[in-house]
């Protein structure tokens, strides 16, 4: 099953151009894109296709893994967390904006059994949507890492297809367009990713591969308790969040103490229910802010811990992976 993973902290933008050529189009009422009402655009005009995400919106999911690689990533969501924050169409001089996206995704595939990149923009407004699929051509660059969100450039793009339609009920359009040549502006680690596997009922701390310069992975805890001490008053505060560190050295994959635990030191003879949500990363580089001391709060235990939201950019983060249990004490 896939999880699906919440995206946190002070997100990157993803940038997306596909340039190309336009297949047919068709006119409904005009002018638009410099062509009358009801009219046939003949195809082979030059068109760029451009899409911004924000990944602190939506979901993310990281359905494929294999041989120490992700094969398959993406985010998806419907407003008001949809992650699409825009989408532009040029054809020769005309821009089309489609607006806000009431539904937007992005599926990246890598494996050898199918290489491809799927975007979905469905606009708020009107029947404003665009989309595309995108294979690489023969001979074209692929990237071996599956994480969505980084940066690579390929073409040709033999095989890819998108289309769109336009209108703001006034003027409208629609037609085909054929790609030949993709570019993503993300983030750039190096094929680098962040695992958790679980064996014997323990997680650990992994990096696909060694961090070339050292940094830190960071966990954003949130637990609501229910239940009582021991000397019968109620547990408070009910809602518990702070953030827990584990350093990796440069030329590591994983930190000296590589246990990802929950301490509950501070429920020592308490009963009743915990569910626990967690959201870790690793920056790569990363210096970790004052706010991070040992003990800072007590349910990290002695692992260096923030009792204030640290705002990290992920412009130089692994995916996140997510932890979400309940458990009786």
């Amino acid at each position: 099953m896939a999880a699906m993973l919440p995206a946190t902290a002070r997100a990157a933008t993803i940038t997306v151009t596909i340039t190309g050529t336009t297949g047919e189009i068709r006119v409904g009422e005009g002018p638009i894109f410099g062509h009358r009402s009801y009219t046939l655009i003949p195809p082979g005009d030059p068109f760029a296709l451009t899409y911004t995400f924000d990944e602190e919106k939506g979901k993310q999911s990281i359905p494929g893994v294999n041989d120490g690689l992700i094969t398959q990533s993406g985010i998806e969501g419907a407003a008001p967390s949809s992650p699409g924050t825009s989408a532009t169409l040029q054809i020769g001089s005309a821009l089309w904006e489609f607006g806000s996206s009431a539904r937007s995704q992005v599926t990246l595939k890598t494996s050898t059994a199918g290489r491809n990149e799927q975007f979905v923009f469905i606009a708020q407004a009107g029947g404003n949507r665009v989309s595309a699929q995108i294979v690489p051509g023969k001979g074209g660059f692929w990237p071996k890492n599956g994480d969505w969100r980084a940066s690579f450039t390929s073409g040709p793009l033999d095989g890819s297809t998108a289309s769109f339609a336009a209108d703001n009920d006034r003027v409208s359009a629609s037609g085909s367009l054929t790609p030949s040549a993709i570019t993503v502006a993300g983030v750039d680690i190096d094929g680098q990713w962040l695992r958790n596997p679980m064996g014997g009922g323990e997680r650990k701390w992994q990096l696909a591969h060694a961090s070339p310069s050292g940094g830190y992975i960071v966990e954003e805890v949130t637990r609501i308790i229910r239940g009582t001490k021991a000397d019968g008053s109620p547990i408070t505060p009910s809602t518990v969040t702070y953030w827990q560190a584990w350093q990796i050295p440069v030329g590591a994959d994983a930190p000296a103490d590589d246990i990802d635990s929950f301490p509950d030191t501070a429920l020592a003879g308490s009963t009743g229910e915990e569910t626990l949500s967690a959201v870790a990363r690793y920056y790569e580089g990363l210096s970790l802010p004052a706010a991070f001391g040992a003990g800072n709060s007590p349910y990290a235990g002695s692992r260096l811990s923030s009792l204030t939201d640290p705002h990290l950019s992920t412009q130089r983060a692994t995916l996140p992976v997510a932890t979400n249990t309940t458990q009786h004490f």
